[in-house]
Parts: structure tokens; sequence; C-alpha cells
């Protein structure tokens, strides 16, 4: 995903653009191969299939899955995140404070894990070195880019189907608001919040359900 991790980080908000995001999604399809696929976003990651659904065409997703995602840019992450992530974004996506900036993305790893504590050191410091090694600037676009869901809901309407998968204490992501936000657009939409490891971080805390729920739903909307 442009903007995080190995992928390309470009130094304007031009370069954030939605159909750059499709097209980058687009180039994955061809690489690989693949038609019709299930798009699993996580946390920001989930804001693809709005690109996806407003550049490329109708046929390109067999269903989407929300894990613990956002569905879109906007007005919307207000009515899905946490107060306590909500109040962390101003300091992970400014520059005035080197030491400001560092306890946020510390206390961003936090609010990844039920119980942080329990987690391995080596773990959480490879998570925080791969948030930290994004400059704020970079995660301003990402959050702040311009996306228009209207070919989501329009997909929507048409059947495509949505799972959004959640963790029962997830401290960024309020799937339950997810679920309701979504409802009025899909009509074929499950909520299916995970109890045990049920963190923002749910596909590393509980691996195993989350995957056989992904596989289910994918057998499902017979995904290629």
């Amino acid at each position: 995903m442009r903007g995080h991790g190995r992928s390309g980080k470009p130094d304007n908000i031009e370069g954030y653009a939605s159909n750059l995001y499709a097209d980058d999604f687009a180039e994955v399809l061809r690489a690989f191969g693949l038609r019709k696929p299930v798009l699993v976003g996580w946390s920001l990651g989930a804001t693809i299939a709005a690109d996806v659904a407003a550049h490329l065409s109708a046929d390109t997703l067999a269903g989407v899955v929300y894990l613990a995602g956002l569905p879109y840019t906007g007005p919307m992450l207000y009515q899905i995140a946490t107060p306590e992530v909500l109040s962390l974004l101003p300091r992970l996506s400014r520059e005035e404070s080197v030491s400001s900036f560092v306890e946020a993305n510390l206390e961003i790893i936090d609010a990844l894990f039920i119980d942080p504590a329990q987690i391995e050191w080596e773990t959480k410091y490879q998570w925080l070195g791969m948030i930290a090694s994004q400059k704020p600037k970079y995660r301003e676009f990402a959050v702040s880019r311009t996306q228009d869901p209207a070919g989501l809901f329009k997909l929507a309407e048409q059947g495509l189907p949505l799972l959004v998968l959640g963790g029962a204490h997830d401290k960024q992501v309020r799937s339950e608001n997810v679920a309701q936000q979504m409802k009025p657009h899909f009509k074929n939409m499950e909520l299916y919040l995970i109890e045990k490891g049920g963190s923002h971080a749910i596909f590393y805390e509980n691996p195993e359900e989350i995957m056989a729920k992904i596989m289910e739903f994918t057998d499902g909307v017979g995904a290629k």
C-alpha cells in the first residue's frame, strides 16, 4: 500500500490520489494472475476497496473483508475510530516534536494488542520499526486523501458481499460501528466479532479463527 512499508512513498498529496491506489491494485492482480479476488483490508488498508470500486470495472472483486478496517477516508474516520486513536493522530502526523512523535508511536503500538505487556519485546519493536519508518507527512497524506464512496455503494446495492471482521476488544477501530455505517448500503453484509485475541491486531493474536472465517467467506462468494 503506497505510503506504507516497502511500497513507494510519494512526497506530495497528488501521489495519493484514489485512482493511483486502484492502479496499484490492478497491477498486483496482473502480476499474480488473479481474477475477481476477495479484497481483505486491515485497518487503513481497507480503504482500498473504495478506490477499486471507484476506478476499476464493476466485476473486479468477488467480495470485501474489512479486517478491523476503515471503509474510506473522511468523516467516516470519526464515526468508527476510538477516542484513543483520534487523540493520537495529530501527534502521529506532525514533525513538530521528535519526542512527541516517538511517544505517540509507542502508544499506537500498545493499542494494537489486548495486553501489550504479554507481547514479546522483539515483536513489538519490529512493529514499531515499521511504523516509525513512515514519515509523518506520508501518514497524513494516507489518512487525509480524498475518496468518493459512491462507486462502493453502487456495488453494495448490486450485492457485493461484505464481511466486517473485527476484534471485540479493539482499542483502535470499533467494527460494530463500521457495520452500522455500512448496513444501509450493503444488501449482503455480515458482522463477525472475535472475542479471544480480539484486538486490533486480531490476525496476530488469533490467526486460526481469523483465517477460518475469511476462508468460509471466500468459499461462500466463490472467489477465484
